[in-house]
Protein backbone atom coordinates (compact mmCIF):
# COMPACT_ATOMS: atom_id res chain seq x y z
CA UNK A 1 0.00 0.00 0.00
CA UNK A 2 1.36 3.77 -0.80
CA UNK A 3 1.33 5.84 2.23
CA UNK A 4 1.73 9.62 1.80
CA UNK A 5 5.05 10.53 1.54
CA UNK A 6 5.47 7.87 -1.06
CA UNK A 7 2.58 9.72 -3.14
CA UNK A 8 4.28 13.21 -2.63
CA UNK A 9 7.35 12.08 -3.67
CA UNK A 10 5.36 10.78 -6.71
CA UNK A 11 3.24 13.79 -7.65
CA UNK A 12 7.09 15.30 -6.87
CA UNK A 13 8.39 13.74 -9.66
CA UNK A 14 5.54 13.90 -12.37
CA UNK A 15 5.68 17.85 -11.66
CA UNK A 16 9.02 17.66 -12.07
CA UNK A 17 9.65 15.75 -15.04
CA UNK A 18 6.91 17.20 -17.13
CA UNK A 19 7.81 20.75 -16.34
CA UNK A 20 11.11 20.44 -17.25
CA UNK A 21 10.22 18.94 -20.55
CA UNK A 22 7.85 21.62 -21.30
CA UNK A 23 10.07 24.52 -20.54
CA UNK A 24 12.74 22.67 -22.80
CA UNK A 25 10.25 22.09 -25.94
CA UNK A 26 8.98 26.14 -25.07
CA UNK A 27 12.44 27.69 -25.28
CA UNK A 28 13.40 25.22 -28.12
CA UNK A 29 10.00 25.99 -30.57
CA UNK A 30 8.09 28.58 -29.37
CA UNK A 31 10.98 31.83 -29.02
CA UNK A 32 8.75 33.61 -31.56
CA UNK A 33 4.83 32.21 -30.47
CA UNK A 34 3.69 34.61 -27.75
CA UNK A 35 1.06 32.65 -26.28
CA UNK A 36 2.15 28.98 -26.52
CA UNK A 37 5.46 30.43 -25.94
CA UNK A 38 4.87 32.34 -22.41
CA UNK A 39 2.85 29.46 -21.48
CA UNK A 40 5.44 27.06 -21.44
CA UNK A 41 7.90 29.58 -19.89
CA UNK A 42 5.61 29.58 -16.93
CA UNK A 43 6.56 25.94 -16.19
CA UNK A 44 9.95 27.28 -15.28
CA UNK A 45 8.15 27.82 -11.66
CA UNK A 46 6.72 24.21 -10.85
CA UNK A 47 10.40 23.10 -12.56
CA UNK A 48 12.00 25.96 -10.17
CA UNK A 49 9.97 24.40 -6.74
CA UNK A 50 11.13 21.35 -7.19
CA UNK A 51 14.51 21.91 -7.65
CA UNK A 52 14.83 23.96 -4.31
CA UNK A 53 12.76 22.24 -2.12
CA UNK A 54 15.59 20.05 -0.84
CA UNK A 55 17.71 22.92 -0.59
CA UNK A 56 15.91 26.19 0.67
CA UNK A 57 12.47 25.18 1.47
CA UNK A 58 13.44 21.62 2.76
CA UNK A 59 11.55 22.19 5.95
CA UNK A 60 8.68 22.68 4.13
CA UNK A 61 5.69 19.99 3.91
CA UNK A 62 6.18 18.42 0.56
CA UNK A 63 1.93 18.47 -0.33
CA UNK A 64 2.17 22.53 0.96
CA UNK A 65 5.53 22.86 -1.59
CA UNK A 66 3.04 21.28 -4.10
CA UNK A 67 0.57 23.40 -3.43
CA UNK A 68 2.56 26.74 -3.53
CA UNK A 69 4.08 25.52 -6.92
CA UNK A 70 0.30 24.92 -8.49
CA UNK A 71 -0.55 28.51 -7.17
CA UNK A 72 1.98 30.11 -8.42
CA UNK A 73 1.81 28.98 -11.80
CA UNK A 74 -2.20 28.87 -11.95
CA UNK A 75 -1.98 32.70 -11.23
CA UNK A 76 0.50 33.41 -14.07
CA UNK A 77 -1.36 31.39 -16.55
CA UNK A 78 -4.27 33.27 -15.58
CA UNK A 79 -2.45 36.34 -15.86
CA UNK A 80 -1.01 34.97 -19.13
CA UNK A 81 -4.55 34.45 -20.57
CA UNK A 82 -6.66 37.60 -19.49
CA UNK A 83 -3.95 40.26 -20.31
CA UNK A 84 -4.22 41.45 -23.78
CA UNK A 85 -0.54 40.81 -24.59
CA UNK A 86 1.85 42.52 -26.99
CA UNK A 87 6.03 41.88 -27.32
CA UNK A 88 6.80 43.82 -24.37
CA UNK A 89 3.94 42.51 -22.33
CA UNK A 90 5.15 38.90 -22.92
CA UNK A 91 8.95 39.93 -22.15
CA UNK A 92 8.17 41.18 -18.59
CA UNK A 93 5.87 38.65 -17.82
CA UNK A 94 8.42 36.07 -18.73
CA UNK A 95 10.78 38.23 -16.86
CA UNK A 96 8.41 38.49 -13.92
CA UNK A 97 7.65 34.47 -13.65
CA UNK A 98 11.91 33.83 -14.09
CA UNK A 99 12.33 36.07 -10.68
CA UNK A 100 9.09 35.58 -9.08
CA UNK A 101 9.85 32.11 -7.49
CA UNK A 102 13.24 32.38 -6.64
CA UNK A 103 12.44 35.40 -4.38
CA UNK A 104 9.44 33.76 -2.65
CA UNK A 105 11.45 30.76 -1.97
CA UNK A 106 13.80 32.81 -0.28
CA UNK A 107 11.40 34.72 1.02
CA UNK A 108 9.36 32.06 2.83
CA UNK A 109 12.73 30.37 4.07
CA UNK A 110 13.09 33.70 6.15
CA UNK A 111 9.65 34.11 7.05
CA UNK A 112 8.91 30.40 7.86
CA UNK A 113 4.94 30.64 7.26
CA UNK A 114 2.74 28.22 8.40
CA UNK A 115 2.86 25.11 5.96
CA UNK A 116 -0.74 24.49 6.88
CA UNK A 117 -1.86 28.22 6.57
CA UNK A 118 -1.03 27.89 2.76
CA UNK A 119 -2.26 24.52 2.53
CA UNK A 120 -5.65 25.53 3.59
CA UNK A 121 -5.75 29.25 1.49
CA UNK A 122 -3.70 27.26 -1.68
CA UNK A 123 -5.88 24.35 -2.28
CA UNK A 124 -8.95 25.77 -3.05
CA UNK A 125 -7.56 28.79 -4.58
CA UNK A 126 -5.72 26.44 -7.58
CA UNK A 127 -9.36 24.70 -8.07
CA UNK A 128 -10.85 28.59 -9.10
CA UNK A 129 -7.81 29.40 -10.79
CA UNK A 130 -8.03 26.03 -12.77
CA UNK A 131 -11.44 26.43 -13.44
CA UNK A 132 -10.95 29.82 -15.03
CA UNK A 133 -8.02 28.82 -16.58
CA UNK A 134 -9.94 26.23 -18.35
CA UNK A 135 -12.20 27.89 -20.02
CA UNK A 136 -10.09 30.91 -20.68
CA UNK A 137 -7.71 28.80 -22.49
CA UNK A 138 -10.36 26.57 -24.75
CA UNK A 139 -12.24 30.22 -25.75
CA UNK A 140 -8.25 31.35 -26.91
CA UNK A 141 -6.80 28.87 -28.07
CA UNK A 142 -9.92 26.62 -28.69
CA UNK A 143 -7.87 23.39 -27.10
CA UNK A 144 -8.88 20.60 -25.59
CA UNK A 145 -5.50 19.40 -24.09
CA UNK A 146 -5.12 22.77 -22.17
CA UNK A 147 -9.06 22.46 -21.20
CA UNK A 148 -8.72 18.79 -19.55
CA UNK A 149 -5.44 19.46 -18.06
CA UNK A 150 -6.86 22.63 -16.19
CA UNK A 151 -10.12 20.36 -15.60
CA UNK A 152 -7.76 17.41 -14.04
CA UNK A 153 -6.16 20.18 -11.53
CA UNK A 154 -9.64 21.55 -10.30
CA UNK A 155 -11.02 18.31 -9.92
CA UNK A 156 -7.70 17.04 -7.90
CA UNK A 157 -7.70 20.41 -5.78
CA UNK A 158 -11.51 19.39 -4.98
CA UNK A 159 -10.94 15.84 -3.93
CA UNK A 160 -7.49 17.00 -2.05
CA UNK A 161 -9.14 18.58 0.31
CA UNK A 162 -10.19 14.69 2.02
CA UNK A 163 -6.30 13.71 1.51
CA UNK A 164 -6.59 11.88 5.07
CA UNK A 165 -8.73 9.53 2.64
CA UNK A 166 -6.41 6.88 1.02
CA UNK A 167 -8.81 6.69 -1.83
CA UNK A 168 -8.72 10.28 -2.63
CA UNK A 169 -4.92 10.57 -2.06
CA UNK A 170 -4.42 8.18 -4.91
CA UNK A 171 -7.04 9.67 -7.14
CA UNK A 172 -5.05 13.12 -7.03
CA UNK A 173 -2.22 11.81 -7.60
CA UNK A 174 -3.68 10.45 -10.65
CA UNK A 175 -5.89 13.28 -11.75
CA UNK A 176 -2.44 15.43 -11.44
CA UNK A 177 -0.66 12.95 -13.43
CA UNK A 178 -3.33 13.14 -16.35
CA UNK A 179 -3.17 17.12 -16.26
CA UNK A 180 0.52 17.28 -16.41
CA UNK A 181 0.52 14.37 -19.01
CA UNK A 182 -2.09 16.79 -21.16
CA UNK A 183 0.26 20.12 -20.40
CA UNK A 184 3.05 17.68 -21.54
CA UNK A 185 0.90 16.53 -24.38
CA UNK A 186 -0.40 20.20 -25.47
CA UNK A 187 3.34 21.45 -26.08
CA UNK A 188 4.45 18.50 -27.57
CA UNK A 189 2.08 18.70 -30.04
CA UNK A 190 2.71 22.33 -30.83
CA UNK A 191 6.51 21.94 -30.95
CA UNK A 192 5.94 18.78 -33.53
CA UNK A 193 3.73 21.03 -35.75
CA UNK A 194 6.54 23.81 -35.12
CA UNK A 195 9.27 21.65 -36.29
CA UNK A 196 7.23 20.04 -38.59
CA UNK A 197 6.52 23.78 -40.40
CA UNK A 198 10.15 24.42 -40.26
CA UNK A 199 10.81 20.98 -41.69
CA UNK A 200 8.38 21.71 -44.81
CA UNK A 201 9.54 25.80 -44.84
CA UNK A 202 13.40 24.38 -44.76
CA UNK A 203 12.05 21.43 -47.68
CA UNK A 204 10.10 24.24 -49.50
CA UNK A 205 13.91 26.00 -49.80
CA UNK A 206 15.74 23.45 -50.70
CA UNK A 207 13.63 22.55 -53.59
CA UNK A 208 13.95 26.01 -54.64
CA UNK A 209 17.63 25.62 -54.32
CA UNK A 210 18.07 22.62 -56.30
CA UNK A 211 15.64 24.00 -58.83
CA UNK A 212 17.30 27.22 -59.55
CA UNK A 213 20.51 24.81 -58.99
CA UNK A 214 19.58 22.76 -62.19
CA UNK A 215 18.04 25.80 -63.57
CA UNK A 216 21.87 27.55 -63.60
CA UNK A 217 22.81 23.68 -64.53
CA UNK A 218 21.02 23.60 -67.68
CA UNK A 219 21.67 27.41 -68.80
CA UNK A 220 25.84 26.76 -68.37
CA UNK A 221 25.49 23.17 -70.12
CA UNK A 222 23.19 25.14 -72.83
CA UNK A 223 25.77 27.74 -72.82
CA UNK A 224 28.65 25.58 -73.18
CA UNK A 225 26.91 23.58 -75.69
CA UNK A 226 26.52 26.81 -77.81
CA UNK A 227 30.00 27.82 -77.18
CA UNK A 228 31.02 24.82 -79.01
CA UNK A 229 28.75 24.39 -81.96
CA UNK A 230 29.74 28.22 -82.29
CA UNK A 231 33.40 27.13 -82.08
CA UNK A 232 32.70 23.64 -84.27
CA UNK A 233 31.06 26.23 -86.75
CA UNK A 234 33.88 28.71 -86.39
CA UNK A 235 36.90 25.64 -87.40
CA UNK A 236 34.38 24.91 -90.40
CA UNK A 237 33.10 28.47 -91.61
CA UNK A 238 35.09 30.83 -93.93
CA UNK A 239 35.57 33.73 -91.75
CA UNK A 240 34.83 35.98 -95.18
CA UNK A 241 31.78 34.34 -96.90
CA UNK A 242 30.35 32.25 -94.12
CA UNK A 243 30.49 29.19 -96.33
CA UNK A 244 32.27 26.20 -96.11
CA UNK A 245 36.39 26.52 -95.45
CA UNK A 246 38.68 24.05 -97.77
CA UNK A 247 39.19 21.85 -95.19
CA UNK A 248 35.17 21.05 -94.16
CA UNK A 249 34.08 20.90 -97.85
CA UNK A 250 36.93 18.30 -98.71
CA UNK A 251 35.80 16.74 -95.29
CA UNK A 252 31.72 16.52 -96.61
CA UNK A 253 32.85 15.43 -100.40
CA UNK A 254 34.95 12.36 -98.17
CA UNK A 255 31.97 12.18 -96.72
CA UNK A 256 30.03 11.65 -99.77
CA UNK A 257 32.36 9.43 -101.63
CA UNK A 258 32.60 6.72 -98.36
CA UNK A 259 28.53 7.01 -98.90
CA UNK A 260 28.56 5.25 -102.33
CA UNK A 261 25.02 5.70 -102.01
CA UNK A 262 23.37 8.08 -104.74
CA UNK A 263 25.47 10.26 -107.87
CA UNK A 264 25.93 13.66 -106.82
CA UNK A 265 27.62 16.63 -108.98
CA UNK A 266 30.01 19.14 -108.21
CA UNK A 267 30.40 22.57 -109.49
CA UNK A 268 33.46 24.43 -109.24
CA UNK A 269 33.88 28.42 -110.04
CA UNK A 270 36.01 30.98 -109.68
CA UNK A 271 35.30 35.11 -110.65
CA UNK A 272 36.83 35.88 -114.45
CA UNK A 273 39.85 38.10 -114.48
CA UNK A 274 39.58 38.26 -110.66
CA UNK A 275 43.39 39.74 -110.15
CA UNK A 276 42.49 42.89 -112.68
CA UNK A 277 39.72 43.50 -109.97
CA UNK A 278 42.22 43.65 -107.03
CA UNK A 279 44.49 45.86 -109.48
CA UNK A 280 41.64 47.89 -110.10
CA UNK A 281 39.67 48.63 -107.13
CA UNK A 282 41.89 46.99 -104.41
CA UNK A 283 41.62 43.91 -102.05
CA UNK A 284 38.51 45.40 -99.75
CA UNK A 285 36.60 45.75 -103.31
CA UNK A 286 37.94 42.22 -104.23
CA UNK A 287 36.72 40.82 -100.67
CA UNK A 288 33.42 42.53 -101.33
CA UNK A 289 33.21 40.83 -104.87
CA UNK A 290 33.75 37.32 -103.11
CA UNK A 291 31.36 37.94 -100.48
CA UNK A 292 28.58 39.08 -103.70
CA UNK A 293 29.88 35.87 -104.80
CA UNK A 294 29.03 33.64 -102.15
CA UNK A 295 25.60 35.14 -101.45
CA UNK A 296 24.42 34.93 -105.02
CA UNK A 297 25.71 31.25 -104.98
CA UNK A 298 23.44 30.31 -101.18
CA UNK A 299 20.22 32.03 -103.03
CA UNK A 300 20.40 29.04 -105.75
CA UNK A 301 20.96 26.11 -103.49
CA UNK A 302 18.63 23.94 -101.84
CA UNK A 303 18.59 22.81 -98.19
CA UNK A 304 20.59 19.79 -99.25
CA UNK A 305 23.32 21.20 -100.92
CA UNK A 306 26.45 22.69 -99.70
CA UNK A 307 28.59 25.70 -100.92
CA UNK A 308 32.66 26.04 -100.04
CA UNK A 309 35.59 28.28 -100.32
CA UNK A 310 37.98 26.46 -102.20
CA UNK A 311 40.70 29.22 -102.05
CA UNK A 312 40.58 33.04 -103.44
CA UNK A 313 38.09 33.49 -105.49
CA UNK A 314 37.66 29.59 -106.07
CA UNK A 315 34.02 27.98 -104.95
CA UNK A 316 33.10 24.02 -105.09
CA UNK A 317 28.92 23.58 -104.71
CA UNK A 318 27.65 20.23 -103.74
CA UNK A 319 24.59 18.99 -105.22
CA UNK A 320 23.91 15.79 -103.78
CA UNK A 321 21.41 13.34 -106.24
CA UNK A 322 21.24 15.95 -109.24
CA UNK A 323 22.53 14.58 -112.81
CA UNK A 324 24.98 16.58 -115.11
CA UNK A 325 21.75 17.66 -116.77
CA UNK A 326 20.07 19.57 -113.29
CA UNK A 327 23.79 20.74 -112.44
CA UNK A 328 23.80 22.49 -116.03
CA UNK A 329 20.56 24.40 -115.48
CA UNK A 330 22.32 25.42 -111.50
CA UNK A 331 25.67 26.22 -113.00
CA UNK A 332 23.56 28.70 -115.86
CA UNK A 333 21.08 30.16 -113.31
CA UNK A 334 24.39 30.97 -111.17
CA UNK A 335 26.15 32.56 -113.95
CA UNK A 336 23.49 34.56 -115.07
CA UNK A 337 22.50 36.47 -112.00
CA UNK A 338 25.98 36.88 -111.14
CA UNK A 339 26.51 38.58 -114.23
CA UNK A 340 23.68 40.75 -113.80
CA UNK A 341 23.63 41.20 -110.10
CA UNK A 342 27.38 41.93 -108.57
CA UNK A 343 28.43 45.12 -108.56
CA UNK A 344 31.37 45.87 -110.17
CA UNK A 345 30.28 43.74 -112.65
CA UNK A 346 32.03 40.11 -112.71
CA UNK A 347 31.80 37.28 -114.50
CA UNK A 348 32.04 33.50 -113.29
CA UNK A 349 33.17 30.25 -114.98
CA UNK A 350 32.19 26.85 -114.08
CA UNK A 351 33.72 23.25 -114.28
CA UNK A 352 31.06 20.48 -113.47
CA UNK A 353 32.19 16.94 -112.32
CA UNK A 354 29.43 14.03 -111.74
CA UNK A 355 30.22 11.31 -109.29
CA UNK A 356 30.97 8.40 -109.83
CA UNK A 357 30.79 8.87 -113.98
CA UNK A 358 33.99 11.41 -113.87
CA UNK A 359 35.95 9.83 -110.73
CA UNK A 360 35.51 8.09 -107.57
CA UNK A 361 37.61 10.06 -105.85
CA UNK A 362 37.94 13.08 -104.29
CA UNK A 363 41.10 14.30 -105.76
CA UNK A 364 39.88 12.56 -109.17
CA UNK A 365 36.48 14.51 -108.86
CA UNK A 366 38.15 17.99 -108.18
CA UNK A 367 40.23 17.37 -111.02
CA UNK A 368 37.50 16.71 -113.51
CA UNK A 369 35.91 19.74 -112.15
CA UNK A 370 39.04 22.01 -112.53
CA UNK A 371 39.16 20.62 -116.18
CA UNK A 372 35.64 21.84 -116.70
CA UNK A 373 36.60 25.10 -115.21
CA UNK A 374 39.91 25.77 -117.22
CA UNK A 375 37.89 24.89 -120.20
CA UNK A 376 35.40 27.59 -119.64
CA UNK A 377 38.09 29.83 -119.33
CA UNK A 378 39.72 28.96 -122.76
CA UNK A 379 35.89 29.03 -124.25
CA UNK A 380 36.04 32.79 -123.26
CA UNK A 381 35.22 32.93 -119.60
CA UNK A 382 31.67 33.18 -118.52
CA UNK A 383 30.72 29.44 -119.40
CA UNK A 384 29.71 26.74 -118.13
CA UNK A 385 31.98 23.38 -119.40
CA UNK A 386 32.03 19.81 -118.80
CA UNK A 387 33.34 16.63 -120.60
CA UNK A 388 30.09 15.20 -122.20
CA UNK A 389 28.64 19.52 -123.01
Amino acid sequence: MLDLSNVNQIQYLIILCFSFLIFVFTISFHKGNHLTGLLGTLFFIPLYFCIASNALLKAMNMEVMLILTEVSLMVFIFLSLILRLNRKKVVILRLVALIFPIGLSILLFWLEVEGYLLYTIGTPLVGVLAFLNGILSYKKQRDRLLFRGFVALMIGAFFSMWSEVRIFTILVLMLRFFAYLSFYMYFYRKAHQRWIAHVKKAEGYKAELEAAFHEQVEKQLFMMQLSNEKLLNASKEDGLTKAYNKAAILEILEHMVAKKQEPFTILMFDIDHFKKINDTYGHVVGDQCIKALAQSAKEHLRKVDYLGRYGGDEFIIILPGISVEGAKVVAERLRQQVSTACEPKITVSIGIAVYDKDGTTVTELISKADQGLYRSKRRGRNAVSHGEI
